[in-house]
């Protein structure tokens, strides 16, 4: 498969938009990638939290497994398995979401009438419990999937891998980095901070203040719970005031993972510049409309000369959202799950 991108045409601020036709979706195997929102969902910040607190899905019927990591950790995995298959999809959330996020619900939903098993990593510490060693998990941390993905092409003939966020950074940093095994035949990354100094600086706006909180919420009870593992070397009172997430990734993101803080962690886990890297098949699906993405975001000189990476980039979309008042059938989903099935 060969092409690149979407055809490009006018401009909207300092974002170009793509015009979609039916002509540019064959050029990557896809059927129709138009999204066309009901009113309330073209305002990214509505799409973006409607999602998160209205789609209610029944969370699939997982099996656990725990898999110990090579430096003493331990990540725990859900599945859907079937008799016999050869194929399977893995799952990455996004920042504090897990395997039961709703956008990971929704896409299980949307592929377990196929023939393949699914899997869904949830990263250190998202799986209701601790994890072990210093190392949490961060946007360019990339050693539990490398882990992850050759275990699984040593189980099935061919593996796709799909992340959202946080996650879909990791799979395009992990992409770019090393060379993954022939038994992965493609990925998709979803509302994706490949530019996390950018998007750094988007999320500190008054206007996202709200993720902020959100994702801090959790975000402070783990450091916390570090300082109770590890008395001697974190003090809980030196994070208290912690209020931003860049000064959560400048004090304990940065540090607690070999990063001379937040800049320097942001320039080096970004997935970006190893973009011109990337050997398999893979979609990137940003909307021009999500609060977390800042321009750099969107690739496009990268994504119109690279013979694999595409990428989609609606007017509205929202972060990880795409979706529509019912909980089922969102584009997003039907997008991948084309994506996926024809690679």
């Amino acid at each position: 498969m060969s092409g690149g991108l979407i055809h490009l045409d006018q401009k909207k601020g300092d974002l170009r938009l793509m015009i979609i036709t039916n002509d540019n979706a064959d050029t990557i195997g896809l059927a129709d990638l138009t999204y066309h929102p009901a009113i309330p969902f073209r305002y990214g910040h509505f799409a973006t939290m409607y999602p998160f607190g209205f789609r209610k899905l029944p969370t699939p019927a997982y099996s656990r497994e725990r898999w110990d990591t090579i430096d003493g950790d331990f990540i725990d995995m859900d599945s859907i398995r079937k008799p016999g298959s050869t194929q399977a999809y893995l799952l990455l959330h996004g920042l504090e979401g897990s395997s039961s996020s709703q956008y990971i619900k929704g896409i299980v939903n949307h592929l377990k009438s196929s023939d393949s098993d699914i899997w869904a990593i949830n990263h250190r510490s998202c799986s209701g419990e601790i994890n072990r060693t210093l190392t949490l998990y961060h946007s360019g941390f990339i050693d539990d999937i490398s882990m992850v993905i050759d275990r699984l092409c040593k189980l099935y003939d061919s593996v796709h891998v799909v992340g959202y966020s946080l996650g879909g950074n990791m799979i395009l940093k992990y992409l770019g980095t090393v060379s993954p095994p022939s038994q992965l035949k493609s990925a998709a990354a979803i509302s994706v901070p490949l530019d996390l100094y950018s998007s750094a600086l988007r999320l500190k706006h008054w206007s996202n203040k709200a993720y902020s909180i959100q994702f801090l919420l959790t975000l402070n009870k783990k450091i916390a719970l570090k300082a109770g593992q590890f008395p001697d070397i974190i003090r809980a009172a030196d994070y208290n005031n912690i209020s931003t997430l860049w000064e959560y990734d400048d004090k304990v993101t940065a540090p607690l993972h070999g990063f001379e803080d937040a800049t320097d962690y942001y320039t080096r886990a970004s997935s970006r510049p190893t973009l011109h890297k990337i050997n398999i098949p893979t979609l990137l699906i940003n909307a021009l409309d999500d609060p977390f993405l800042a321009p750099p975001c969107f690739p496009y000189e990268i994504a119109d000369s690279h013979p694999y990476f595409h990428m989609i980039a609606p007017e509205n979309g929202g972060h990880v959202g795409f979706g529509n008042f019912s909980p089922q059938n969102y584009w997003s989903d039907r997008v991948i799950g084309q994506w996926l099935s024809g690679n």
